[in-house]
């Protein structure tokens, strides 16, 4: 797609030959030709809109104060397009935080009065790129549980209702033990208040889901930091730490792997619709299936482990496997119901040549007798003649039949 077709403001990031080189000593070559645009594959392409803007809104009874603006759009093969938005929160409280996160990912109940300035600074200039590439959309007016009326933007989201989270969180209050870090890690994940788990409100989660939800996405590997893999939130939680390494979470865990996870699910998720709709190419849909899992489905990305087994857990998180194993499951019930129809049109056929071959043998059969015992002098009449002919052969056809059947059973 060509910059002239964004509104201003929007630049293409185009990797160099030097950085994609860089990369492949990491990562597999098709991955980083995919990921980063830049080889003969059809990759993606992305664009970037950065203005940092200091936003203020209501969180918690008070003011919360943060940054947002560093936009981004990644256009996918298939028609898939994923944009993000990069916010900055320092010296918050843990509860603000997790708060202002869980009303910003809202995006189909935003109040104007509270959020006006994010939604002008973020959300309006993504809309006017969806203006751009979709045409006109309208926004929804919806009353929240406090009663509040809400403006709402649903047509950014394909399939959900909340912004996806990936979000890293650098603390100098590390967690020392073991219980409390898993605590802190699980009301991240959540975004649920600080404390909550050990609560007793209707909104405490309970000790067996909390169980169960660390130690089937809890990602440990390191002292210093640990990560949640959730279906709508990916959390590192980690103490003060380089920031080279925050780099690189954002570049590398964010920026090819998440995303690149987030492209299948999304184009699966769209695929599984098509292929349940009336009316939608099936055979069509089955090549673009195959095209995808050849060309894009990679089963290992990188020459270490580290990135391999966190796309792992990205893949749980989405449950890929199983909406590939659901997608493949219907095209082998397709690929089935397509040969009993082959089958059943091919009897037809067949029954239609048994029944073309009789008549054939029926007629010839006639007129050697015909031609032998002239019906016109034998009989008096020649139709009469071939219809005692025709008579015949039915009445042993069918009885030959029943012995035969008599005889199976």
């Amino acid at each position: 797609m060509s910059q002239d077709c964004l509104p201003a403001g929007w630049n293409e990031a185009v990797c160099t030959r030097e950085e994609t080189d860089e990369m492949k000593d990491f990562y597999y070559s098709d991955f980083i030709d995919f990921i980063s645009g830049c080889g003969d594959s059809n990759g993606i392409q992305v664009f970037r809109r950065s203005r940092m803007t200091g936003l203020t809104i209501q969180v918690n009874g008070h003011e919360y104060s943060f940054e947002a603006g560093d936009l981004h759009l990644y256009i996918f093969p298939f028609n898939i397009v994923v944009f993000s938005i990069k916010t900055v929160h320092r010296n918050v409280q843990f509860s603000d935080l997790t708060a202002a996160l869980g009303t910003l990912r809202n995006i189909c109940y935003y109040n104007p009065d509270t959020l006006g300035g994010f939604t002008d600074a973020v959300i309006h200039p993504i809309c006017e790129v969806y203006e751009c590439l979709r045409g006109p959309y309208s926004t929804t007016s919806r009353v929240s549980y406090d009663g509040t009326v809400t403006t709402g933007y649903p047509f950014l989201m394909e399939n959900g209702n909340k912004f996806k989270l990936f979000h890293i969180l650098a603390t100098d209050e590390y967690p020392s033990g073991a219980d409390e870090l898993d605590r802190r890690l699980f009301e991240a994940g959540t975004l649920t208040r600080e404390g909550s788990y050990n609560g007793d409100d209707f909104m405490s989660s309970s000790k067996e889901y909390f169980g169960s939800t660390i130690q089937s996405s809890k990602i440990s590997i390191f002292n210093n930091w640990t990560a949640l893999a959730l279906f709508d939130t990916f959390t590192i939680l980690s103490g003060s730490t380089k920031e080279y390494l925050i780099t690189n979470w954002e570049t590398d865990y964010f920026g090819k792997i998440y995303l690149y996870c987030l492209f299948r699910k999304f184009y699966l998720f769209r695929l599984n619709t098509l292929f349940r709709k009336k009316g939608s190419n099936l055979h069509n849909l089955k090549d673009e299936f195959i095209q995808f899992e050849r060309e894009y489905c990679f089963p290992k990305i990188s020459y270490n482990f580290l990135p391999c087994g966190m796309m792992s857990h990205m893949d749980d998180a989405f449950d890929i496997v199983r909406d590939k194993n659901e997608m493949q499951h219907m095209l082998l019930q397709e690929n089935q119901r397509r040969e009993e129809a082959a089958d059943k049109r091919m009897n037809n056929l067949l029954f239609f040549m048994t029944c073309l071959t009789i008549f054939s043998a029926v007629w010839d059969l006639g007129c050697l007798l015909d031609s032998m015992y002239p019906f016109e002098i034998s009989i008096g009449s020649t139709m009469i003649g071939f219809r005692i002919v025709t008579t015949v052969l039915l009445l042993i056809t069918v009885l030959f039949a029943l012995v035969n059947r008599f005889r199976k059973g």
